[in-house]
């Protein structure tokens, strides 16, 4: 009779974890439609005057001291992570693939987070240290990311091209050339959608 009812109890235990993990994936997409329905009527990051990424200030994930990113005159990928989210593992691990496709590209990660959490995080990831890495827990608000990984590509002079929530490195491919598969120009509000589904 114990038997059974530890069987049970265990049963039980089971069930409300996988439940628990089912209502934690239910709550990131209800985000990530919230963020699509949001950007519905955004206006085309491929036309008219563009938003403006402000200048960046936040501690160095590859080692001591504080970095400022500014943006010089070169077209910069900007990507905002998390150091707890599976996504932003995956779009990490397709770090060396995005690199290959652009290799002139430089590449920021922009970790909301402690710089403690993100030098913990960027050395357990061996992101290596051609990739820039800064970490402030403002980055949230200051880059309006409700979601993550959430990806920006920069202009020259600080003007975002194209933004949206990319899970992989195919989502990122398709913000850097702001098209779609078939090569045609596409609103980013259509971008965001695509990389959601």
């Amino acid at each position: 009779m114990d038997t059974i009812v530890s069987g049970a109890l265990i049963g039980l235990t089971v069930l409300a974890v996988a439940e628990g993990v089912l209502v934690l994936i239910c709550l990131r997409q209800v985000g990530l439609i919230a963020e699509r329905l949001e950007n519905l009527d955004e206006p085309s990051a491929l036309q008219g005057p563009a938003e403006r990424i402000p200048m960046l200030r936040g501690g160095d994930a590859h080692g001591e001291g504080e970095l400022v990113i500014t943006w010089p005159g070169h077209r910069a990928l900007l990507i905002a992570l998390t150091t707890h989210c599976g996504s932003c593992d995956e779009i990490v691990e397709a770090l060396p693939e995005i690199r290959l496709d652009n290799p002139d590209l430089p590449i920021i990660l922009a970790f909301v987070a402690t710089a403690t959490e993100a030098r913990a995080y960027v050395m357990a990831h061996r992101i290596p240290s051609d990739i820039t890495a800064l970490a402030h827990t403002a980055f949230r608000r200051v880059l309006r990311v409700r979601a993550t990984p959430y990806a920006f590509v920069v202009n020259p002079d600080g003007s975002i091209k194209a933004r949206g929530i990319t899970n992989t490195a195919d989502h990122v491919t398709n913000l850097l050339h702001g098209t779609s598969l078939d090569g045609l120009p596409r609103r980013t509000s259509e971008i965001v959608e695509e990389a959601i589904r």
